[in-house]
């Protein structure tokens, strides 16, 4: 098991967002069930990557979004199906994974690993999953290269488009079936058609006599996988990508976004996160995602557990198995040991601790700063070279050379965002030297700071403003009701 202090558990209001003790415990028996997943990965060599809203809490947050109860993670394809393959096998007793290869009656084109099919109140059980009775799970969402060639795409498209038809029929009829006994025979008429175009295309049949539901998923699965190879530009989740009509469904990711992962704090833990998190995290929820949006949609209702609680409720169980966990909860408050103790200690300590390098920035930032003098804070971000390269860089050399002749009332802090150098390299050498040689002279110069993303909460708390790209960095001046001079990107992009 994960250790968690024992106010993790506590209720706690986050964003002024109330997140209740069993929810704690939720989040906590859904990342125990993200250690197993990787221990399964780790021994086969398979990558994974956490993604969507748990990606946006580890950047945003250092942990949950306040107002998510659930984690989501994704795999390039070739990884996804290796997963999909050696995990049954492969996770502990009591988790199970759901996928449409081996579990006929899953609904998704996307897997689950959950810690079960059915709630617990067992003690011995509640003891080792964090009082936490609920089935929980992490969904996992296949990644596939898109064709560059975009006759190749449409061809991919029309097949995805045949199939999805042909589902959405079914489940018409079906609906009329349940509803009046009978049903408009048009439905398999059409359904027809699409299928043998298909069977005839790929040289294959559907047994109509199986699960059809079933083999139009798989069917759809190959389809995302079979288009696209390595060398091409771009990947996408399929799924997500034709949901979002409101882009056009041109949600793609750069392919090279999803070579290597780094580990970022959340929680009391860490996590996998795309190297290049800022580009994934804009083509996800815009530019805009470190700014916080309680609003939205979700693929169920918050908390995920209220219909499972609503079923204790008919069985007239839901009481008992409430006073059972307060129980619980009170023996384990009693049951805090010496080592977990001197643990608490230590880590309220080491968050204390201010290193001789915080000190120095610190006071470099006292010097410069006078009465009549504002501390400025700025970064141009990854996404916005990533998307405007060298129209980025001669605005950022513009950005530097105005609050150069500002430097009598403003002392400039520069970061030096995350990658940009390698996402400048990917796509012009040149670009990246220029932007080396930039940050080397404002190094060397007595009027502007460079700072490292490591150093960004050594200092955030002695600045004034913050001018540049909306990105991470701009939370703490959310936070505070600061000034954010948000860096106009149509002037760049015109």
């Amino acid at each position: 098991m994960l250790k968690f202090s024992k106010d993790f558990f506590k209720d706690e209001e986050r964003e002024g967002f109330l997140v209740k003790s069993d929810m704690k415990r939720a989040w906590a028996m859904q990342m125990e069930i993200l250690k197993n997943i990787e221990e399964v990965c780790d021994r086969h060599g398979i990558n994974y990557f956490s993604f969507w809203g748990t990606m946006l809490g580890a950047v945003r947050h250092k942990g949950f979004v306040p107002w998510d109860d659930d984690m989501d993670i994704m795999m390039k394809r070739e990884d996804y199906e290796k997963f999909v393959e050696v995990a049954p096998k492969e996770l502990p007793e009591g988790f199970s994974l759901l996928s449409i290869y081996n579990e006929y009656e899953w609904d998704l084109a996307t897997a689950r690993v959950t810690n079960g099919f059915t709630l617990s109140f067992d003690e011995k059980y509640l003891k080792k999953h964090y009082l936490c009775p609920y089935v929980c799970g992490i969904d996992i969402f296949p990644y596939d290269y898109v064709p560059d060639d975009k006759e190749t795409f449409k061809e991919q498209e029309n097949f995805l488009n045949g199939i999805t038809m042909v589902r959405d029929l079914y489940k018409e009829r079906d609906k009329q079936l349940k509803e009046t006994g009978k049903y408009n025979p048009e439905i398999d008429k059409n359904a027809e058609i699409v299928l043998r175009d298909i069977e005839k295309f790929f040289d294959f049949e559907f047994n109509r006599d199986n699960n059809m539901d079933n083999q139009i998923l798989c069917f759809f699965d190959r389809v995302c996988a079979g288009y696209g190879s390595p060398s091409d530009k771009y990947m996408t989740g399929h799924i997500e990508r034709r949901a979002r009509e409101h882009d056009g469904g041109r949600f793609m990711i750069p392919t090279f976004c999803f070579d290597e992962a780094i580990d970022y704090p959340f929680e009391e833990h860490t996590l996998r996160v795309p190297k290049y998190y800022e580009i994934c995290l804009s083509r996800c929820y815009g530019r805009n995602f470190m700014t916080p949006v309680k609003s939205g949609v979700s693929a169920h209702e918050y908390p995920f557990y209220k219909i499972q609680d609503e079923k204790l409720k008919d069985l007239g169980t839901y009481e008992m198995c409430v006073k059972t966990i307060e129980n619980l909860t009170i023996l384990e408050s009693l049951d805090t040991t010496v080592s977990e103790y001197i643990d608490d200690i230590y880590i309220k300590s080491d968050n204390c601790e201010v290193s001789e390098e915080t000190e120095q920035l610190r006071s470099i930032i006292s010097d410069w700063k006078a009465p009549d003098k504002k501390v400025i804070l700025s970064c141009f971000g990854t996404m916005d070279f990533f998307e405007n390269e060298e129209k980025c860089l001669e605005k950022l050399i513009d950005t530097v050379s105005f609050f150069k002749s500002k430097s009598d009332k403003i002392c400039f802090i520069l970061i030096d965002a995350l990658y940009v150098t390698d996402v400048l390299a990917r796509k012009d050498i040149e670009l990246a030297k220029r932007y080396i040689a930039l940050f080397d002279e404002l190094l060397n110069s007595d009027w502007c700071l460079v700072i490292s993303h490591e150093q960004y909460n050594q200092v955030v708390d002695m600045c004034d403003a913050y001018y540049g790209s909306p990105n991470e960095y701009i939370k703490y001046f959310q936070d505070n009701k600061l000034p954010i001079m948000a860096m106009n990107l149509d002037i760049m992009n015109s």
